[in-house]
């Protein structure tokens, strides 16, 4: 029982070896108490992660899209602003 409760990391009843006299019936006992939580947590971890990475891809996403957006528009500024720069010198060449 103590190694059990040691390798398990879990506690079991004072009675668990008269309980579960077989290894067959302990087996059974110790899967549906201690495995089958373990797996239910690790399946919840599991959607966790897996809704994070969801959320962080779809940041990616929005950031590409914004920062395209930004290059356009500081494009656009270059643009107008070499367009009034030469307007200025042709008016000041004339």
């Amino acid at each position: 029982r103590n190694s059990l409760q040691r390798t398990l990391d879990c506690s079991l009843p004072v009675t668990f070896a008269f309980d579960y006299p077989t290894i067959e019936i302990a087996v059974k006992y110790l899967t549906q108490v201690v495995i089958a939580p373990m797996e239910s947590t690790a399946s919840q971890q599991t959607d966790s992660l897996s809704a994070m990475f969801t959320d962080t891809s779809s940041i990616g996403r929005i950031l590409d899209n914004e920062t395209d957006v930004l290059d356009s528009e500081m494009q656009s500024d270059e643009d107008e602003s070499l367009s009034t720069l030469i307007q200025k010198l042709s008016t000041h060449l004339d």
